[in-house]
């Protein structure tokens, strides 16, 4: 029974060696697997790193081309813009000229016509009669003096002095009244007809 003992003893021995071997042969193939696998993450890690700077690269590089794209777009529809106010500046221009040198209307030119004519008849005839006003004048002026030369009368007509008439209420004695009898009067011949 020592004998089997003992020989038990010696597989247990010899399994739990062999566990041994095993465990570290295991622990090897983990470690070795855990390396790969680290190794194999790094790479992947690595790969995800430039395919993200790749893309975010080309994304930027897309941006940058659609933001020089739409500035050109911009410049070109502001070049056409201007384009087009300076032709509709220049239509206007164009339209203006027409219009300010356009020609009259033959119903404008007779009401024209017919307002100069009535214009240069109503000046004539304002004329006419500031000339025959003035020759009336004259003609009454003349008159009256050859009325007072021949009757000796000598009116003193249109002269009024409002301060020498204070002065004179202001005095003691009372001021004097002229009696002029109008020239012709008690007479029987009268002045004779205007224009005759």
């Amino acid at each position: 029974t020592t004998q089997r003992l003992k020989q038990q003893l010696a597989d247990a021995h010899a399994a739990a060696k062999a566990l041994e071997n095993r465990i570290q042969a295991l622990e090897a193939s983990h470690h070795e697997a855990m390396l790969k696998k680290d190794d194999a993450f790094a790479k992947e890690k690595r790969h995800l790193k430039e395919q993200h700077k790749t893309g975010m690269e080309r994304l930027l590089q897309m941006q940058i081309e659609e933001t020089i794209g739409l500035k050109e777009q911009f410049d070109r529809t502001r070049q056409l813009q201007d384009m087009q106010m300076q032709m509709l500046q220049n239509r206007l221009k164009e339209l203006q000229d027409l219009y300010d040198n356009r020609p009259s209307r033959p119903e404008d030119v007779e009401r024209i016509a017919a307002l100069e004519a009535d214009v240069a008849e109503k000046e004539a005839t304002v004329k006419r009669l500031t000339e025959e006003m003035q020759f009336y004048k004259l003609e009454l002026k003349n008159r009256e003096n050859n009325y007072n030369k021949v009757f000796g009368a000598q009116p003193n007509v249109g002269v009024f002095n409002p301060v020498a008439s204070k002065k004179a209420a202001g005095a003691a004695s009372a001021p004097q009244m002229r009696l002029v009898q109008q020239p012709g009067a008690g007479m029987q011949m009268g002045l004779p007809p205007v224009g005759a």
